[in-house]
């Protein structure tokens, strides 16, 4: 484009620009609005989204970030109160000693009823794609799920946890080791031997105190388990230590 051309293209511009502010100074206030709305509506709405997002993300990554996670424990044990869980999480968050400061302890619910089938798939979707992540740590599982999780493989055997907790709280050692109890389990995917892969949780009196276990629930029977790649060993035997002070 030669400079005669450019300068035609600029001096329309100016002459647009001088038509468009001239007929907003004829205008009262009402149709002002009305005529920036009618032809701006869409660059009016593009930049408030484009605001909308870049506030969001501004409060996400900078003003308020959520905070990281040093342990996950996935409950799908049966029902359990929301606010009840969320206070264990705060306990577990409170206590144990996480390296990095402003670290929490996250117990999420996987559980749902068989009659939710769409909520089901959910979840299970959810648990295959955390587990893939390395972002389970540990389990509340009832005796079935245990024992398929044991079979599946998606748990591992207690007895290296067990021994750290030996080494950090002998006295609860003594009463875990009281609660263990037993599931087919294999290392080479062929020979399921039975193996320690669960933790009895019905005496637990953490859970007792939230209102978790009631004294009444006979048929109560949820078990604590690890993760295949629980890569938290440490915040997992102080959490299991806390469950049963």
């Amino acid at each position: 484009m030669n400079k005669q051309k450019q300068d035609k293209l600029l001096s329309r511009g100016k002459d647009r620009s001088r038509s468009e502010v001239e007929k907003l100074r004829e205008m009262d206030f009402k149709k002002k609005c009305e005529y920036i709305w009618e032809y701006y509506r869409y660059q009016i709405i593009g930049g408030v989204v484009g605001l909308v997002i870049l506030f969001s993300l501004l409060n996400t990554w900078v003003f308020n970030p959520p905070p990281n996670v040093g342990l996950t424990i996935a409950w799908n044990a049966g029902f359990a109160d929301h606010d009840r869980i969320d206070n264990l999480s705060n306990i577990l968050s409170d206590n144990i000693g996480f390296e990095n400061e402003g670290d929490i302890a996250d117990v999420s619910i996987f559980f749902t009823t068989a009659d939710d089938p769409q909520l089901a798939m959910a979840h299970t979707q959810r648990l295959v794609a955390m587990l893939a992540a390395r972002a389970i740590d540990a389990f509340i599982l009832n005796s079935e799920i245990l024992e398929q999780a044991s079979y599946a493989g998606y748990i591992a055997p207690l007895d290296t946890l067990l021994e750290t907790i030996a080494t950090m709280n002998p006295d609860i050692h003594a009463i875990i080791i009281s609660e263990t109890v037993y599931a087919n389990h294999t290392f080479d995917g062929e020979t399921f031997h039975e193996q320690t892969m669960g933790i009895n949780l019905s005496n637990s009196p953490l859970l007792t105190e939230l209102g978790l276990i009631n004294t009444d629930w006979y048929w109560m029977d949820w078990y604590f388990s690890i993760a295949t790649n629980n890569d938290t060993p440490k915040y997992t035997a102080q959490a299991l230590i806390m469950l049963f002070e």
